[in-house]
């Protein structure tokens, strides 16, 4: 009984693992091709050799404004099917990581 017990358990074990190869290379597959317009993450080079996305603030007009965009940032983050190897999606989904890129400057008062 415990030779089938030890059978079945890796039996299961390497369905497991063919089973995240699978989606693993559906995901690749998937997000390879779509969005060519956004730089996408390249293993095959190093950091100094990556196409960056680079921003140094977001300007908003209110508090509230910041608040909603940090909110944003998190959510977008927690979603599970993102593709972070995009540079640009990588960088917005963890903007709630660092406010202080998010600057409040109120709109100025036309006093005419």
């Amino acid at each position: 009984m415990f030779g089938f017990r030890k059978w079945f358990e890796e039996s299961l074990r390497q369905e497991k693992r063919e089973q995240l190869n699978k989606l693993l290379v559906w995901f690749a597959d998937r997000s390879s091709d779509e969005h060519p317009e956004l730089n996408r993450w390249d293993d095959t080079k190093g950091n100094e050799n990556q196409k960056w996305f680079t921003l140094h603030e977001i300007v908003v007009e209110t508090e509230e404004d910041k608040n909603q965009l940090i909110a944003a940032s998190r959510y977008i983050h927690d979603l599970m099917e993102i593709d972070t190897d995009f540079m640009a999606v990588n960088y917005i989904a963890h903007l709630y990581t660092d406010p202080s890129k998010i600057i409040v400057r109120p709109k100025a008062v036309d006093t005419n």
